[in-house]
């Protein structure tokens, strides 16, 4: 019987790694408090420039291991990084957030839909939000819906 459970443990284990043991890993400059990025080998991508960091994932289940990217705050503004260290949104952004169909970006009262990996799904001028809805999305200006 501990025969079967320790293939069934290999068999699973093989198959469906832990998504948490590939990628990029945070790191904190503890003396200016400031986070960057290191690949697994510990190469430094991204020095310690970003006062926040944040993993966020795509919302596609049937994709595995399921993409995610990084919202990094620098100067106060926020950018996207992907999965490869390399920059998708730049730092010029008020508020970023995912959506099941991609990445929402907010600057100066215009909001965009991006893909993951960058590129302009929808654009909307003089808008400050969008909300995904299971039909669309519902645009918000100036605190309203």
């Amino acid at each position: 019987m501990k025969s079967f459970y320790l293939i069934l443990f290999f068999t699973f284990g093989v198959l469906f790694p832990a998504e948490t043991q590939t990628g990029l890993k945070t790191f904190t400059n503890y003396g200016s408090c400031y986070q960057g990025l290191k690949d697994e080998k510990g190469k430094i991508l991204w020095p310690a420039d970003f006062e926040s960091l944040k993993k966020i994932w795509n919302f596609t289940y049937t994709i595995y291991p399921r993409e995610y990217c990084w919202i990094a705050e620098k100067n106060g503004s926020l950018g996207l990084i992907n999965p490869q260290g390399e920059l998708i949104l730049p730092f010029t952004y008020s508020k970023i957030g995912a959506v099941p169909k991609g990445i929402i970006a907010a600057n100066n009262n215009a909001v965009s839909l991006f893909s993951y990996q960058g590129e302009i799904i929808l654009e909307f001028d003089d808008y400050s939000w969008l909300h995904p809805t299971s039909t669309g999305y519902i645009v918000e200006k100036e605190d309203k819906i």
